[in-house]
């Protein structure tokens, strides 16, 4: 029982009450009005002594929470290796606090736990990755003391883009067989309708928002920083003609993130 594959059905709208597998057979208009007002933002408050831009990138750490209403179709997952990359603000608003925006790239999503999720199989090795991508605004409230800082504050995400992609084997009696394939993920904003999505694409909801909590460190133009990060938005997408499905397969974006930034003008 690869449990795995509810997942997988929940974002290619093909869902099945019982999975079984048989080896012997075998971009949002008012997140683009956030992203301007951004982007009008870290460029002109630059203009002021307070007011520092800088470039940041780093590590993401991300998972997924399930809240199924059925609990025992959960899949087993495990934390995804990912990364970030954007630029980001630093507007003092006194000499403790200040307000840091920022305009970033980053992947998320989760990797099947393959052990769990085909318990039994012998010599079982490989992958099955899901990725989601997203431009991402988040805006934090920083408490610096000397060197250190605490941030937190929200965050909202239009997704770009995502995959599923997969390879492992495993051997059955005497032989070695190897699943290996991927698709694409499209995000959207609206329900999705017949002919939205094509048989090889899986659909995701694409608005995603949450909270952010870390702590930094900085000396000079350099930062380093580590921080959790709590999503709000369901990513199961809003089938046409089936208002309760995304209801019943909430998933929900978790992870932390590991980032290295540099502020010019120091």
């Amino acid at each position: 029982m690869f449990k795995g594959l509810i997942i997988k059905e929940v974002f290619k709208n093909h869902f099945y009450l019982k999975v079984t597998i048989d080896y012997s057979s075998k971009t949002h208009p008012k997140m683009k009005t956030y992203v301007v007002v951004l982007l009008l933002t870290l460029f002109t408050l630059p203009g002021f002594a307070q007011f520092q831009i800088g470039v940041k990138g780093g590590m993401n750490v991300n998972n997924i929470h399930q809240n199924y209403k059925e609990r025992s179709m959960e899949s087993d997952t495990r934390l995804l290796l990912a990364y970030h990359v954007g630029v980001i603000g630093d507007y003092s608003l006194s000499d403790a606090f200040s307000l840091q925006p920022a305009l970033i790239y980053s992947r998320k999503g989760f990797s099947y736990d393959l052990k769990k999720e085909l318990e039994g199989e012998r010599a079982l090795e490989g992958f099955d990755r899901t990725y989601f991508d997203y431009i991402e605004v988040p805006v934090h409230v920083a408490y610096k003391i000397q060197d250190f800082q605490i941030f937190a504050g929200p965050y909202i995400s239009a997704g770009i883009g995502g995959s599923n992609k997969w390879d492992y084997s495993y051997k059955l009696a005497d032989t070695k067989v190897t699943e290996k394939d991927d698709y694409k993920f499209k995000p959207f904003f609206k329900k999705v309708g017949d002919g939205d999505v094509d048989e090889d694409q899986g659909a995701f909801s694409g608005l995603d928002y949450g909270l952010n909590l870390g702590i930094g460190f900085r000396r000079g133009p350099f930062m380093v920083s580590t921080s959790y990060s709590n999503g709000f938005g369901n990513l199961t997408p809003n089938y046409e003609g089936n208002s309760g499905f995304r209801d019943d397969f909430k998933m929900r974006n978790r992870g932390g993130s590991l980032s290295f930034h540099y502020f010019f003008g120091e």
